[in-house]
């Protein structure tokens, strides 16, 4: 199984990724999730509501999914800003931490699976249009980002910015369309999304290496018995 998560992941979905990934029953893609690992419950007082901290989670492994979240086994590329989204962001989060691991069966073990599906993973994604679009759409995010810090308050200047950020999104957009063959755009109204159908896409393409890799693996096993 391959489930996919990202920064927006949080809570009850940390808590069966994190499962999932401990007991080697699912290869974990996307981006490192939300980081919510407490429980909050509501007091009442005198004028409204008290929300109080009152447990926190733990894996099987002890780790707990507070502030680090679930680490995916393979990185795919994230719109979301980590420094804005996230119980890391917020002000006071509760630290991490780990207590004593539990006894627990591994399925599979992912992580030795990783040096052979992340090459390939890569290689696929330096190749599609999509992916390359969505690098590209990231880039421009952190260049905004630097923009923003030292705005213009000159109102030409403001409006030549926005018109060259409208163009490199239409540019960026053409660049992916021209690749896949599809008709150009002429207005970034037009721009739909296209990051969730790439990243499940990415995700069936990682799960066939990884069933390819261990049906290679179970028949080299096989053979070395018979050899026996």
């Amino acid at each position: 199984m391959a489930v996919l998560v990202n920064r927006m992941s949080a809570s009850a979905s940390e808590i069966v990724a994190g499962a999932l990934q401990d007991y080697g029953r699912a290869l974990i893609l996307g981006d490192q999730t939300f980081g919510k690992g407490t429980v909050q419950v509501l007091q009442e007082v005198d004028k409204g509501q008290l929300k109080a901290t009152q447990a926190k989670f733990y894996r099987i492994s002890g780790e707990s999914t507070q502030h680090k979240g679930v680490m995916p086994d393979i990185l795919f590329p994230s719109l979301i800003d980590k420094e804005e989204v996230g119980e890391s962001a917020l002000d006071n989060p509760l630290p991490w931490d780990k207590i004593h691991e539990t006894r627990y069966p591994v399925y599979w073990n992912m992580p030795a699976y990783l040096p052979i599906l992340e090459p390939r993973h890569q290689a696929r994604m330096a190749e599609d249009p999509n992916f390359i679009a969505i690098n590209d759409q990231i880039d421009e995010f952190k260049t905004q980002i630097e923009i923003y810090k030292n705005l213009s308050l000159k109102e030409s200047v403001r409006l030549q910015q926005r018109e060259e950020s409208t163009q490199r999104e239409l540019d960026r957009e053409n660049a992916r369309r021209e690749a896949l063959g599809l008709e150009l755009l002429t207005s970034v109204d037009d721009i739909e999304p296209v990051e969730e159908d790439t990243y499940a896409k990415e995700a069936s393409e990682i799960l066939l290496d990884f069933i390819a890799t261990n049906q290679m693996a179970e028949q080299q096993a096989a053979n070395k018995t018979a050899q026996k």
